[in-house]
C-alpha cells in the first residue's frame, strides 16, 4: 500500500526534535469518519513502522544521504528545491529508510519513492558495516500478545495458532524468549495470566493474523500488561481508568471484573476518546465499560457522589514523557551523538528537556492526588509511565506517598520475590517499585507503584509504614531485655 511519505517526514521531524511524542502525532495524523476507522488503523500501523525504523538508524541514514549528494553536510537540507528531490530533510528521510530498511521479503522498490532520490542511493546499503549493530540488537524484542476473553478462550486461541502452524512451548519460567524460533510462542507466562510470548522475527505475520485482526489477539508489550495486574481488582469491582486511551489497559481490566463490574475510561482529548470507544466496542468491551469524555482532575463534576463511592480501584497511566518506549530511547541516542549539534545546542536542550519533565511531573502528581483524595472507597491505586526518568516516577511516588501516610495510604511491595528490576535505590519508595526494561526484563522501560488503604495507621507509624518499613514494637524491646 503507497504510504504518504510527504505526513511520515512530519511525524519524523516532530518526534525527532522532541515536540510531540510518536503516539500523540499518529493520532493527530490518522483521522476520519467511523466509517474509515479500519483505514485510519491501518495507515497509523504503517506510518509507526515506518518513523520508528528511520529513528532507529537516524545517523547512518543521514549519513547515507550525504554522502550520496542528497542531503548538505552544513545545513542538513536538500541540495536542490526544484523538486527533482523530496521537499524537506524529513521527507528525504523516510523515503530513504523505506528504500534501504525495507523488509527483506520486499524486492521492489516501494511506490511512492521520489525516483531521483532512488537512483542516488542506488547500490548502497546499511549492513553491519554501517549499522551500529551493538545498539539495534537490544531493542529487538519479543512480540508479546494477550489474549482477550471477552472474545476467546485461550484453548481456541491456541488452537487457532496450531492450525495455521505455530508450535506452543509451554515453559513460562525457563523459558527463553531471545532463543525462540521463527513460528513457536511461549503458551504462558510467569507473571502475566494469557500473555503469549512471539519472537521478533513473527511481528509482520501476527500483524495481520486473524486473531489479531479480529480481536481475539491484542498485540502488547508484556510492561503495560503489568498495572492492572498489580491493581488486582476482583470480579465485580467498579475500577476508574484515568487516562484510558488507546485502551489496552481498559481492555484487560474489563475482563479482569467480570460482567458484574465496571470500568469508567476517562479521556479528555476527542480523537483519542472516539478512537477509545470504537475499539473498545469492537473488542467486546461495551457492557463493561462506561467511557467519558473529560478532564479527569475534573472527574467529580461528571460522576454523582454514589458512584465515585463505588469505585474501589483506579489506575492512572497519565501522559508522560515515553522515554521507555523503544523508539524515543533510539532517537535520543541518535540525538545526543548527532552530528554537528554544538555544546550550546545540547545545553539548551537539556534545559528544555528539564523544563518538560518537570511539568509533566507537576501534571502526573495531580492526576495521582486526585485519585488519593477523591474517591471515599478506593483501597487500591497504581500509578505507572512508560518513562525512565525518576522525576516521572521515584521522585512523584515519594511526593505522594510522604503527603498520603497521615491519611491511610502506604505503599505496597509489588512481586516481591518474581520481578527482578526494582525501583531506584536512591528514594525510599524504590524497594516497593517496579521498574521494566529492555535488558533483564525484555521490555519496554515501564515503571509501577501502588498504594493500598490502611485505616489503621496513623501519624509516625503510618509514614514508617508507607514505605513498607515496620516499626519494632516496645513490647518486643521489653521482652528482649
Amino acid at each position: 500500500r503507497r504510504l504518504d511519505y510527504r505526513q511520515a517526514g512530519r511525524l519524523l521531524e516532530l518526534v525527532a526534535t522532541g515536540r510531540s511524542g510518536l503516539k500523540s502525532a499518529l493520532y493527530k495524523a490518522a483521522t476520519g469518519s467511523p466509517s474509515t476507522a479500519g483505514a485510519n488503523n491501518s495507515r497509523r500501523r504503517m506510518l509507526c513502522a515506518l518513523v520508528c525504523r528511520a529513528l532507529r538508524s537516524l545517523n547512518q541514514l543521514e549519513s547515507a544521504l550525504i554522502n550520496a549528494g542528497v542531503l548538505d553536510a552544513a545545513t542538513g537540507r536538500p541540495v536542490v528545491a526544484d523538486g527533482s528531490l523530496p521537499a524537506s530533510r524529513f521527507e528525504c528521510l523516510v523515503q530513504a529508510c523505506d528504500l534501504l530498511l525495507r523488509p527483506a521479503t520486499s524486492s521492489h522498490r516501494p511506490p511512492g519513492v521520489h525516483p531521483h532520490l532512488a537512483e542516488r542511493l542506488r547500490g548502497v546499503r546499511l549492513d553491519s558495516d554501517t549499522t551500529d549493530s551493538s545498539q539495534a540488537q537490544p531493542h529487538q524484542l519479543p512480540r508479546y500478545a494477550r489474549i482477550n476473553r471477552l472474545l476467546a478462550q485461550p484453548a481456541e486461541v491456541r488452537a487457532r495458532l496450531s492450525a495455521d502452524g505455530f508450535v506452543a512451548i509451554d515453559d513460562a519460567e525457563g523459558g527463553d524468549v531471545d532463543s525462540l524460533r521463527p513460528g513457536t510462542y511461549l503458551a504462558a507466562d510467569a507473571h502475566i495470566p494469557d500473555l503469549l510470548t512471539f519472537p521478533a522475527a513473527d511481528s509482520a505475520r501476527l500483524a495481520v493474523h486473524p486473531l489479531v485482526t479480529g480481536g481475539a489477539l491484542c498485540l502488547v508489550d508484556k510492561a503495560s500488561c503489568l498495572p492492572p495486574v498489580c491493581l488486582q481488582p476482583p470480579p465485580g469491582a467498579w475500577v476508574l481508568d484515568t487516562c484510558a486511551a488507546p485502551g489496552n489497559k481498559t481492555l484487560q481490566l474489563a475482563a479482569m471484573v467480570g460482567p458484574a463490574g465496571r470500568v469508567l475510561a476517562v479521556d479528555r482529548d476527542a480523537q483519542r476518546f472516539c478512537e477509545l470507544r470504537r475499539r473498545l466496542v469492537a473488542m467486546g468491551a461495551g457492557d463493561r465499560v462506561r467511557c467519558l469524555r473529560c478532564d479527569c482532575l475534573q472527574l467529580g463534576d461528571w460522576l454523582s457522589q454514589r458512584c465515585r463511592d463505588r469505585i474501589t480501584h483506579i489506575l492512572v497511566d497519565p501522559s508522560c514523557s515515553g522515554s521507555g518506549l523503544t523508539a524515543r530511547s533510539v532517537e535520543r541516542q541518535a540525538l545526543d551523538g548527532g552530528a554537528g549539534a554544538g555544546a550550546s545546542d545540547a545545553e539548551s536542550a537539556a534545559a528544555k528537556e528539564q523544563q518538560r519533565l518537570a511539568s509533566l511531573a507537576n501534571f502526573q502528581a495531580m492526576v495521582l492526588r486526585s485519585a488519593l483524595t477523591d474517591y471515599p472507597s478506593a483501597r487500591r491505586v497504581v500509578y505507572s509511565t512508560c518513562s525512565v526518568h525518576s522525576e516521572e516516577n521515584e521522585a512523584v511516588v515519594q511526593e505522594l506517598a510522604n503527603s498520603f501516610a497521615d491519611k491511610g495510604w502506604r505503599l505496597a511491595r509489588l512481586m516481591k520475590s518474581s520481578w527482578p528490576t526494582r525501583g531506584l535505590s536512591a528514594f525510599d519508595c524504590g524497594p516497593m517499585c517496579l521498574r521494566a526494561g529492555p535488558g533483564t526484563d525484555r521490555t519496554c522501560g515501564f515503571f509501577v507503584a501502588c498504594f493500598k488503604r490502611d485505616t489503621g495507621g496513623s501519624g509516625a507509624a503510618a509514614r514508617t509504614a508507607a514505605f513498607g518499613m515496620r516499626k519494632s514494637s516496645g513490647r518486643r524491646r521489653n521482652r528482649k531485655r
